[in-house]
């Protein structure tokens, strides 16, 4: 059994997130986001774990935090599970809504946890060249006002930030670009680790564990659905 007071719990629960998010697909359902603010249900019990997400549609599809909320329990962890996740969005969006602030300040969390998207972490500076349409997105401005905004509400909560999988064909698909799959997640696992490094908060390693799979001798092209970016439901 899991222990809050555990030496270790901190490393094992960083790890349970990786977990929950490669396996996201282990749940099926058609939740392809929520609007903001909804509440997610009954109050705390005493002794919960309160464990807050924040992110988009990587966190809507399949549902990944209330897939993480079964892993906890089933860890033997009750854990209180808080959504703000509104597919389509980045985290500059939510480092600057007074919604997301609101959220934040409804319970002295635990964790928080952040996820954004993988193209402008990849491409920090240059992504909104390389695709006009999607705008400019600055991950590392968003972590530092989103870690503020968390420490002033209770400073010994812990944040993690979901290190994103690349796309499964890299940006092979706009013209001009020739980084493939590895390429790119080479590129988010090292701007990962710088930003969570210089902000001073937990790095979730998931698209390096993706990584870890489709490197295999035989790859296992499972993960993602047919647009080769969201996680698959198988």
């Amino acid at each position: 059994m899991l222990s809050c007071t555990s030496g270790n719990w901190r490393k094992k629960l960083t790890r349970l997130f990786s977990i929950a998010l490669v396996l996201c697909g282990a749940l099926a359902c058609n939740v392809l986001g929520e609007p903001e603010y909804v509440q997610n249900g009954p109050d705390p019990e005493p002794g919960d774990l309160l464990v807050l997400f924040i992110g988009s549609s990587y966190f809507a599809v399949n549902d990944m935090p209330g897939l993480f909320e079964r892993f906890s329990e089933d860890a033997g962890k009750a854990a209180y599970v808080r959504r703000d996740v509104i597919s389509g969005n980045y985290l500059d969006y939510f480092a600057q809504s007074g919604v997301t602030e609101q959220v934040i300040q409804e319970q002295d969390w635990d964790y928080v946890v952040l996820q954004g998207g993988c193209q402008n972490a990849a491409y920090p500076e240059t992504h909104h060249e390389i695709t006009p349409n999607s705008g400019f997105h600055p991950v590392f401005p968003a972590l530092e006002s989103l870690k503020a905004k968390v420490e002033a509400n209770h400073s010994a909560t812990k944040l993690i930030y979901m290190m994103p999988w690349a796309f499964e064909d890299g940006m092979t698909w706009v013209e001009g670009m020739t980084d493939t799959y590895l390429d790119m997640q080479r590129k988010i696992h090292d701007n990962a680790l710088t930003w969570t490094d210089s902000v001073g908060i937990l790095l979730a390693p998931v698209g390096w564990a993706w990584r870890e799979v489709l490197s295999e001798e035989q790859p296992q092209h499972f993960l993602h659905q047919s647009d080769w970016n969201h996680p698959s439901f198988r």
